[in-house]
Order: C-alpha cells, then structure tokens, then sequence
C-alpha cells in the first residue's frame, strides 16, 4: 500500500508548520531550527523534499498531486511575503500575509488526506497517461 509515504508527507509538514510558527515568532533560537531558506522555498522543506524527488512522479496520475504542488507554492510564496513585509517593517502586511498560512496548510494536509484516501481505495493507475482514474499565530 502506497499510504505510509504520504502519511510521512503529512508529518513533516505538520512538524515544519511547528516550526514555521516558531521562526515567525522569533522564537527561542533553541526552538526555531528552521532556515529562511526552509521556511520560503517550496524545493528545500522537507514536503517540498519529498514532493519534488519523489510524490510528483509516484502520484502523477492522481490529480490531487498537482493541486498540492500549486497550494504549496502558494504558501511558501506567502510566507516569502510576510517576511518581506516585517523585515521592510511593515508589521501591519506582514501580520495580514502571515494570517493566511494557516489555511493554506489546512488546504494542504486536507489535499494529502484525500490524496491517501484516493490511493488506498484505487491503488495506483496503470500509468500517467493510461486508464482515467476518478479521482495562529503571527
């Protein structure tokens, strides 16, 4: 079963968003392990990671896999723009791009349980292009 990859795509991005909340925050550096580079570029997380060496070729018959590509473009760029604003010291931008990252990685997650969901009851399609499976704190 195809499941246990993507349920370990789900848990690096939840440990990542802990993460994300931390280097936000300016937290504690003991806490915040994450780089600017982690935290803006959707290549260098460790979702992106996984997405880019292996989920994208894995699930390229599953529709789902390109909309969870674009959501996570979306939120890095968004986090790449709230950092722009703070450090630019609009604070008041900021806040009003970092208030979307949530969502975006509640769209996510919910893209990657479908996606799991979608797998566990069709297995995975003959090929990319045979068969036509159906497929806060700031």
């Amino acid at each position: 079963m195809d499941t246990l990859d993507l349920l370990s795509a789900w848990s690096k991005h939840l440990e990542w968003m802990r993460k994300l909340t931390a280097f936000l925050d300016g937290g504690c550096e003991k806490w915040t392990t994450l780089t600017e580079a982690q935290a803006t570029s959707q290549f260098e997380c460790e979702l992106g990671e996984w997405l880019y060496s292996y989920g994208l070729a894995k699930y390229a018959a599953f529709p789902a896999i390109r909309e969870l590509e674009r959501m996570h473009g979306e939120l890095h760029s968004t986090i790449r723009r709230t950092l722009e604003f703070k450090k630019s010291g609009n604070v008041a931008a900021g806040k009003q791009e970092c208030h979307k990252v949530k969502p975006l990685s509640d769209k996510l997650i919910a893209l990657l349980n479908g996606l799991e969901k979608e797998v566990a009851s069709k297995g995975r399609p003959e090929s990319p292009g045979g068969g036509n499976p159906q497929r806060e704190r700031c």
